[in-house]
């Protein structure tokens, strides 16, 4: 039986929540938030107060396939280096009650000759983060695919880590953190609302295969 983790409340909910405390929202107009300085100064805590992303590892495509139809969208990332190096991700359209998954957009970054492979995994996820707001779906709640346990764990503690000025356990500056902060900024801006979901690469999980497939468009 898969476990799954309690949906992180929107921006939206979280100001009516803090209004209806305060008095400002009643039954009749619960629907209703406030505009203007008093949403930015809510939107500031908010920003401040987020530690995590729901995080969840799953191993059998089952289990992924069950819970990815949870969602109305999902974006998959991954790097590959078979031929040229490159980073990849792939959004797709789902449909829970259909059971359908519709490819929405993609993107792919060639990358230089020397780029490492964790390089590219988190360049990858950069990509998935450009088309989430290229496709202007900051509204929603999106499953994030990605099949490297260093890229997964890190974006799911993202907002933690930045406190602790993206460093390592014995203080030193972590690898990619030019990369890191830039995805930081782009989360942190556009408030987005991720689902991480780590697999297993290379077991013929569709959504996985495609990103990778197009990161190694070319490669033999």
């Amino acid at each position: 039986m898969i476990q799954y983790m309690r949906r992180e409340k929107t921006l939206f909910e979280c100001i009516r929540d803090i209004q209806f405390r305060q008095g400002e929202v009643t039954s009749e107009n619960e629907n209703t938030v406030s505009s203007g300085s008093e949403i930015e100064e809510i939107s500031d805590e908010m920003k401040v107060e987020r530690k995590s992303f729901p995080f969840l590892k799953l191993d059998s495509n089952d289990q992924i396939y069950q819970e990815i139809f949870n969602f109305k969208f999902a974006v998959a990332s991954d790097g590959g280096c078979k031929k040229d190096k490159a980073s990849a991700a792939i959004l797709f359209e789902l449909d829970g009650k259909l059971k359908t998954i519709k490819k929405k957009d993609e993107l792919r970054t060639t990358c230089g000759p020397a780029t490492k492979a964790q390089l590219l995994e988190v360049l990858a996820v950069k990509n998935a983060i450009e088309l989430i707001i290229k496709n202007k779906l900051i509204e929603h709640e999106i499953a994030m695919i990605i099949d490297s346990s260093y890229a997964a764990s890190k974006v799911a503690e993202i907002f933690s880590w930045k406190e602790k000025e993206f460093k390592k356990y014995d203080g030193s500056p972590a690898k990619h953190i030019e990369t890191w902060k830039e995805i930081y900024n782009l989360i942190n801006e556009h408030q987005l609302q991720l689902h991480v979901i780590k697999v297993k690469s290379h077991t013929n999980f569709l959504l996985n295969d495609l990103a990778d497939g197009l990161a190694n468009q070319g490669g033999c």
